[in-house]
């Protein structure tokens, strides 16, 4: 038997290692290198899931702990509106009132459902929703209707009053004054 030159030897087993680490580089390295990158993408994709998922639980904790100031705050806001019907029981304690003052007061109340807003320009942007108007028109002395308007901001309802009108009547006694205004008051539905 002949043996190959040495030169042959060492180019046919350096390109039998060649073939060996290409088959063990596509046998082994390839397949293990794709599943190592799928795997990669996998865990980047549930680590936002969690993420995500922390951040909702996170805010429904919050939302737990606010439940109560809400509670509070929605039980202040059924404080200050009336409940559609209970402008009697509003008008009687506005008469209460003026006649704890010693004013003779008339008293008009109109509900509005909020949608048939007036559309003149106002300064304060009106919020479209139910409320009550009740037009005041007291008359006693000056010092009774500014206790009567103190007395009215210490009411439990929040009314709106944009302007005062102050008058003196034509023929009465020198002291006493005519006050007339308009009061809104929000109510629920």
């Amino acid at each position: 038997m002949k043996t190959l030159p040495l030169k042959y030897r060492i180019i046919s087993v350096t390109g039998i290692i060649f073939l060996g680490v290409l088959a063990i580089g596509l046998g082994i390295i390839y397949p293990t290198t794709r599943h190592i990158v799928v795997t990669r993408k996998s865990i980047e994709k549930t680590e936002s899931q969690l993420e995500e998922q922390y951040q909702k639980a996170k805010l429904l904790r919050r939302s737990i702990v606010e439940l109560d100031t809400i509670k509070q705050k929605m039980s202040q806001l059924n404080k200050i509106t009336l409940n559609k019907g209970d402008e009697l029981v509003t008008i009687r304690e506005f008469e209460q009132l003026a006649a704890r003052h010693s004013l003779k007061q008339k008293l008009d109340v109109v509900y509005n459902d909020g949608k048939n807003i007036d559309s003149k320009p106002k300064k304060e942007k009106v919020i479209k929703r139910p409320h009550y108007i009740f037009s005041f028109s007291l008359e006693g002395s000056y010092k009774n209707l500014m206790s009567y308007i103190q007395d009215l901001e210490r009411t439990p309802y929040y009314i709106i009053i944009e302007q005062l009108s102050w008058t003196r009547p034509s023929k009465s006694e020198q002291q006493t004054v005519i006050l007339e205004f308009d009061g809104r008051v929000y109510s629920k539905e």
